[in-house]
């Protein structure tokens, strides 16, 4: 069984994203059985490709709530700047000190994403759908 799922109810209706999101989804499973393996080295190697996942995919549902003047901008990127700043300090830490990382750090982006996706994505993809972004 997966660490993290990536449902169809979860998906926003905007191909680029959703497709986005699964790679997301697909890159916290990899990091977690890594993890699960006490594979450290590649722990930090995937962890620092998820890090530029996430910057990328920010980037690119920030350019779309700009284009589109998505009321919601400010506090989706307030979002997606804390979360940034998780994932550095995690990345410092398995640098550092893999002995501090643990399942827990992996608990914390599940949860991050979980919730970002039904209190954020969601809205933004319905928003993004009234445009006609698909």
């Amino acid at each position: 069984m997966d660490f993290i799922e990536y449902i169809k109810k979860e998906f926003i209706n905007v191909k680029a994203l959703d497709e986005q999101h699964e790679m997301i989804v697909q890159t916290l499973n990899k990091l977690y059985s890594l993890l699960a393996n006490g594979d450290f080295t590649n722990f930090v190697k995937e962890l620092e490709g998820f890090r530029e996942l996430t910057r990328n995919h920010f980037e690119k549902e920030n350019q779309l709530m700009i284009t589109y003047k998505d009321p919601g901008y400010f506090s989706h990127q307030y979002e997606h700047s804390r979360i940034s700043r998780e994932i550095a300090n995690g990345l410092n830490d398995a640098k550092n000190h893999p002995e501090k990382i643990t399942i827990e750090f992996l608990e914390m982006l599940k949860r991050w994403f979980k919730n970002h996706l039904a209190l954020k994505d969601q809205k933004l993809g319905k928003y993004l759908n009234s445009k006609g972004i698909y």
